[in-house]
């Protein structure tokens, strides 16, 4: 398959299977830099149970920026965010439960406040089994309680990222995200997960919720009541170049949530009847927005799973 394919002059498949595939190698290979702290790391509570696990979670967390069209090029490790986000599974291991202010639970002051950093400053977990365990978690960020704004998804896919701290020991994550450290961010129009073209099955599962975040330089504020969401069965043919596609499929959920959770616009719905067997395909259709100009505008693109090869 050639690198890109085009239908009516608009990209369906912004890269093939053997391009992802390179840049899979690329990342596997990719050397995991830990920057070093700019002052001395005080001493706290908790750790992390694997460093090669540590630097696996950030390599797939490459792989998922990488597939959404976001920078991960020098994603690294920061030495600080590793100490606070290890303090934090500390102190989650201590409530025993996820809290991102958590209360006091009896330690000195200087321990607690730099825990209660590491748990205000980026996304927690319960459970995963590891820190590549919590980053799936983060992206798949469709339970009850994180639907309505996939928000650790979209700390995850952040442009602005350039480096991030885990730490995950005794069943408890952490992850250091709020980051605007990268010096060059990308000019997109919006980032979608799963995104545009072929997807990787290995990275996405039928149960979850799907998503698109709109750049706010070129996009108003979209609106609940205005913004109409339509996903169908689609399949391509090459030869003659065309597309075809089926019945609309119902959404069993859809909501708008403009909260700072990395991007603010985000247009969060879930289709059923969705399968990511090599070769399913859905045109999405999203109506009802506006330019930054006020204009209206509609998005559409195409994404078809696949399974990588190994």
């Amino acid at each position: 398959m050639a690198e890109k394919f085009y239908l009516d002059d608009q990209v369906v498949y912004p890269r093939s299977p053997d391009l992802i595939a390179a840049e899979f190698a690329k990342i596997a290979r990719a050397k995991i830099e830990t920057i070093p702290a700019a002052q001395p790391v005080p001493p706290h509570r908790g750790g992390n149970a694997s460093e090669p696990d540590r630097e696996q979670a950030v390599r797939l967390l490459m792989e998922y920026r990488y597939l959404c069209g976001v920078p991960w090029e020098g994603l690294a490790l920061d030495a600080t965010y590793n100490a606070h986000a290890e303090a934090a599974v500390s102190i989650l291991a201590a409530i025993r439960k996820l809290d991102h202010n958590p209360a006091n639970p009896g330690w000195p002051d200087d321990e607690y406040r730099f825990a209660r950093a590491g748990t205000s400053h980026g996304n927690l977990a319960m459970g995963g089994g590891s820190n590549v365990g919590a980053i799936r978690m983060f992206m798949g960020d469709s339970d009850a309680g994180n639907i309505d704004r996939v928000g650790h998804r979209r700390w995850c896919l952040s442009p602005a990222m350039g480096k991030l701290g885990l730490a995950y020991e005794k069943g408890w994550g952490a992850m250091w995200c709020f980051d605007g450290s990268r010096k060059e961010k990308p000019d997109y129009d919006f980032i979608a997960y799963p995104a545009r073209g072929l997807f990787p099955n290995t990275h996405f599962a039928a149960n979850l919720a799907w998503h698109i975040s709109l750049n706010p330089a070129k996009y108003r504020p979209p609106e609940e009541k205005k913004v109409k969401v339509v996903v169908r069965p689609a399949a391509v043919t090459r030869s003659p170049a065309a597309l075809q596609t089926g019945d609309e499929l119902k959404l069993n959920y859809f909501h708008i949530d403009t909260g700072g959770y990395a991007i603010p616009n985000a247009i969060i719905f879930r289709p059923e009847g969705i399968s990511t067997k090599p070769g399913g395909g859905y045109q999405v259709e999203i109506t009802g927005l506006e330019s930054k100009a006020g204009e209206a505008a509609t998005i559409k693109y195409l994404v078809e799973f696949f399974t990588p090869k190994k």
